[in-house]
């Protein structure tokens, strides 16, 4: 995926030094991705908790959804457990890793005013871009080329 990822970023004309600063900033998603392995449900609920939300509230999905209801119990102490272990500073990177592991959703790249270059896993709920030039990647789309074959072109 890395390498699917990477051949479309030097299609849209990022050059070495861009691609190698993303690659970095997607490894170490990745890797806290992997560190953390709960749910993106479960971290939502724990964020909730974590915030001071009554427990009662938080879990009210839980208990209101059929497809939830036999897990109800291990979702609520996976969801408490991540509330207190869990980075919440670096929520977006996990969820860049989450989206990348799991082909979904989107991937925004671009380049602040330091010249670093950024990386996040949705476009912004206010749609402005957060620099002039931003490239968005579609995970789906991405997997979904055969690489294999695509090289013969």
């Amino acid at each position: 995926m890395l390498t699917a990822f990477l051949r479309e970023a030097r299609n849209c004309h990022l050059n070495v030094a861009a691609m190698r600063a993303l690659t970095m900033k997607i490894r170490d998603c990745v890797a806290l991705f992997e560190d953390f392995s709960f749910s993106f449900d479960e971290l939502l609920h724990a964020d909730g908790l974590r915030y001071g939300l009554p427990a009662q509230e938080v879990f009210e999905a839980y208990d209101s959804q059929p497809e939830w209801q036999s897990r109800a119990p291990d979702l609520k102490a996976r969801a408490t457990k991540a509330a207190e272990i869990f980075p919440f500073d670096r929520w977006p990177d996990w969820r860049l890793g989450y989206g990348f592991c799991n082909a979904t959703g989107i991937m925004m790249v671009w380049q602040d005013s330091t010249g670093k270059w950024l990386a996040q896993d949705s476009l912004p709920q206010d749609e402005r871009m957060p620099a002039a030039s931003v490239v968005v990647f579609q995970w789906e789309n991405i997997c979904a080329i055969a690489w294999d074959a695509a090289g013969a072109r």
